[in-house]
């Protein structure tokens, strides 16, 4: 049985990250037990190969799942600067582009590659092909398992995912060696995916972008809201907006939910009820329909206006009241039918996973089992779009890697 003194399991972003930072302190002593051919399929395919590696405008409230005030304290060790200096000093250029998103400069492909020079020149181990299937505590150490191999280890950090793309070797399994290990696991659910609506008028709008607001209710409950872009699809709905929401979807699946959308983001149903009395005194002989062809697409609208059950020809002078509400709602509220989320198969990311509380945020130590370390999405965290799910990776990965060089230099 070969013996390691940190093996790390999962060469993903997080698991990455942990090698590097446990190698900075125990050179030598680090090897990744990847199940792929190479390490770092996911970052490769990241923003097709684009790679949105953080945000500058790093904030809790981005995130959802666990404790705000653990993701709080994890996120101010190691946080967007020091995530910007780490990718500076392996050679790294970032740029900084709308709403604070970072981007490698050389894209995916060269942010793997730094990472993997890194982590060779610290004389970290790369073992591929490794698919680990059992963890096993003994007296100071465990005993790590793939078919007819074995391994021991003095530390171990689990960071081999979700369950989000499974075809980069994401599939759930780390989920099943924590509980092997004591954690219990809140049950994983799509994030970051395409919402699927029974909606087959709005196959129409296929290809459309929208600014959007959505939210979902249950019965007259809101539970969670989105803003931002939105893009039609022949199933449903995706985008920015969507894929924000998608947890949520997941999540309370069991559920008779209703979503809406307002095509008019920052605005209420009253306010465009105001706009359209202001437009019958100006252009009372307008059709009705013109104000709102100047701000969304043309078929957009004439589904707003089916919706509405209003001619979109009618003259803006010939309404009635309840016709003027009518319009509002059907911009402000329209109400879209849901079916679910897309599966994991195209999700981004995993909302679900161990317990906050079962993990020491200042460590990423499992207070169950003494020597296990936890990282990335392994973990109850997901993030909205915009390179939070890959600063939680980077965040956690660095924590929870120097964390178990530490505990073994003190032992040495």
């Amino acid at each position: 049985m070969k013996s390691i003194d940190i093996a790390i399991i999962g060469g993903g972003a997080a698991g990455l990250m942990a090698a590097i930072a446990a190698a900075q302190l125990r050179r030598g002593g680090v090897t990744i037990l990847e199940r792929m051919v190479r390490c770092g399929s996911k970052i490769l395919i990241s923003g097709g190969g684009r790679c949105n590696l953080a945000n500058s405008l790093l904030s809790p409230d981005k995130y959802s799942g666990g404790s705000r005030n653990f993701i709080r304290n994890v996120l101010a060790a190691f946080g967007a600067g020091e995530t910007i200096r780490f990718f500076e000093s392996i050679g790294v250029a970032i740029v900084e582009e709308d709403e604070g998103r970072l981007f490698p400069k050389g894209g995916a492909r060269q942010l793997l590659a730094a990472m993997i020079a890194r982590a060779e020149e610290l004389g970290v181990k790369t073992k591929t092909g490794f698919s680990a299937d059992s963890i096993s505590p003994r007296e100071g150490w465990f005993e790590i398992g793939a078919e007819k191999k074995r391994f021991e280890a003095g530390r171990v950090v689990l960071a081999c995912g979700g369950s989000a793309c499974p075809a980069c070797g994401t599939d759930g399994s780390g989920f099943s060696l924590a509980r092997s290990l004591g954690h219990s696991i809140v049950k994983p659910v799509p994030a970051l995916a395409p919402i699927e609506l029974v909606e087959p008028k709005l196959r129409a709008l296929a290809g459309i972008t929208i600014e959007s607001s959505l939210s979902l209710h249950d019965r007259n409950r809101e539970i969670a809201r989105s803003r931002g872009q939105i893009l039609f699809t022949h199933g449903g709905i995706s985008g920015p907006a969507a894929l924000n929401l998608s947890r949520h979807v997941g999540r309370h699946a069991a559920r008779k939910l209703n979503l809406c959308l307002n095509m008019i983001p920052d605005t209420d149903a009253d306010a465009v009820g105001a706009e359209i009395r202001r437009r019958i005194k100006e252009t009372p002989k307008a059709n009705s329909i013109t104000p709102f062809k100047q701000k969304l697409p043309d078929r957009l609208c004439g589904i707003a206006f089916h919706r509405a059950d209003v001619d979109p020809e009618k003259r803006l002078g010939n309404l009635s009241r309840d016709e003027i509400k009518r319009i509002a709602l059907a911009f402000t509220a329209m109400p879209l039918s849901l079916k679910g989320v897309c599966g994991f198969a195209v999700a981004h990311a995993t909302a679900g996973g161990v317990p906050l509380d079962e993990v020491r945020y200042q460590t990423m130590e499992s207070r169950i089992a003494r020597g296990l370390y936890l990282a990335g999405e392994v973990l109850d965290v997901d993030g909205q779009t915009g390179g939070y799910n890959f600063q939680w990776a980077w965040s956690t990965g660095f924590l929870a890697g120097r964390a178990a060089a530490l505990s073994l230099k003190s032992i040495s």
